[in-house]
């Protein structure tokens, strides 16, 4: 604590130091910036957002502020009260479009411990959120007992965008949406970078490693249901950005409890609506990872030839929850749409262990996912399995595919 009752024998220590000081556990870090936006009105004004108090003399003292581009520059300063965490820095001219500006600070704390020149922020012109710029990338709709849920975006434009122009849904129908959550806080949002909503930052970063703190932000999420809903986010204007209808198969079966485990996307490039896109977090990630890259998130590197319609980059599954090889995922592309695809796993008696899928009308291109559970939610043993998928089309082409699959563990 930064206050205490006084130890002096007579109650306090005016004019001289205080009696409960202690230098070891002084403050010698310097302020953190911790966030950069654009106001909307003035574009040519921004504000810097510190962890901390900064000293006035410091903060509106323009040679403590660097620029990149050189285009523009900083003409004016000012501290802003009552927390004085943050200062409103006046551009000589309004930022270029498309352009992402960088900001340097060499700014003292009230403490005057001084931030270093290679401490910066970006900030620019936010861009219209248009379908697909922004996907749901994580998503945990059953944290644990009396913890927070969390929705993660992972902006995979090229575009800066404003995330308070956002907005989280459930869908009740085909036609109607409820539960919407506006998200609000000003916060810039760049390419290739992770946002997680989520009402209380505070117990993700307790609950979990975080290894961004500053891309967590403090907004409403709706309440999803732990089985089975549908997650919509939309911009202001009513245009659905990204959307997951995800049931419990979306979760791996071997799992026995899903309390506080978040569902991760596999790939961002690959289809939102598509259960073999989504896994269960890794128990060795900590069974989630806010604010960075997925510990379930693959990138296909195999081709399917024209004379096989599915593609298995790795053989071997080992679904121990460790993070690698836990699930098998099996790419497929036919010649054109129509197939019926029908996907089965047997072992190396011929017994059927796994129905992947029965019967399904799939699209033209996509992906499946085997987490090593049976059909009766067990664990498939060690030892080789065959993977027999069986695409039907209408016109009466069949084609057939097959695989061996080794599964993987530890010998106990």
């Amino acid at each position: 604590a930064e206050w205490s009752s006084s130890f002096a024998d007579v109650g306090a220590t005016p004019g001289s130091r205080n009696s409960i000081f202690d230098q070891s556990n002084a403050d010698n870090n310097g302020p953190e910036l911790t966030k950069v936006y654009l106001d909307r009105d003035f574009p040519n004004q921004v504000t810097l957002s510190f962890d901390q108090a900064l000293d006035e003399t410091t903060a509106v003292d323009l040679t403590g502020y660097g620029l990149t581009p050189t285009d523009l520059s900083v003409i004016n300063a000012t501290l802003v009260p009552p927390l004085f965490t943050e200062v409103n820095i006046l551009l000589n001219g309004t930022p270029a479009a498309q352009t992402i500006y960088t900001i340097a600070t060499d700014i003292a704390s009230c403490k005057n411990n001084f931030a270093s020149l290679d401490q910066s922020g970006r900030f620019a012109i936010p861009e219209e959120i248009a379908p697909g710029d922004l996907v749901l990338n994580e998503v945990l709709v059953n944290p644990f007992t009396g913890g927070s849920r969390f929705i993660e975006l992972y902006n995979k434009s090229d575009k800066v965008v404003d995330i308070q122009d956002l907005f989280l849904a459930k869908r009740i129908d085909a036609d109607a949406l409820g539960f919407d959550e506006p998200v609000e806080t000003p916060c810039l949002f760049f390419p290739d970078e992770y946002i997680v909503l989520t009402p209380d930052p505070a117990d993700i970063l307790a609950r979990y490693e975080v290894e961004n703190p500053n891309a967590l932000v403090e907004t409403g999420v709706p309440s999803y249901d732990d089985d089975e809903d549908q997650i919509v986010l939309l911009t202001l204007e009513s245009v659905v950005v990204d959307e997951l209808a995800y049931t419990r198969e979306f979760y791996n079966a071997l799992l026995d409890d899903r309390n506080g485990v978040s569902l991760e996307r596999i790939n961002q490039n690959e289809a939102t609506q598509n259960t073999g896109n989504w896994a269960s977090a890794a128990e060795t990630a900590g069974f989630a990872t806010p604010t960075f890259q997925n510990s379930q998130f693959f990138e296909r590197t195999g081709t399917v030839s024209e004379d096989k319609f599915i593609s298995i980059d790795e053989t071997t599954i080992s679904p121990d929850g460790d993070g690698f090889q836990d699930a098998l995922i099996i790419a497929y592309q036919t010649p054109d749409p129509g197939f019926l695809a029908n996907v089965r796993i047997y072992d190396a008696r011929g017994r059927l262990i796994k129905r992947l899928n029965q019967q399904t009308l799939i699209a033209a291109q996509g992906s499946l996912k085997w987490d090593g559970s049976t059909d009766d939610e067990e664990k498939a043993s060690i030892g080789i399995y065959v993977l027999v998928a069986e695409f039907t089309h209408p016109d009466g082409r069949v084609q057939t595919d097959k695989e061996t699959i080794v599964v993987a563990g530890r010998l106990e």
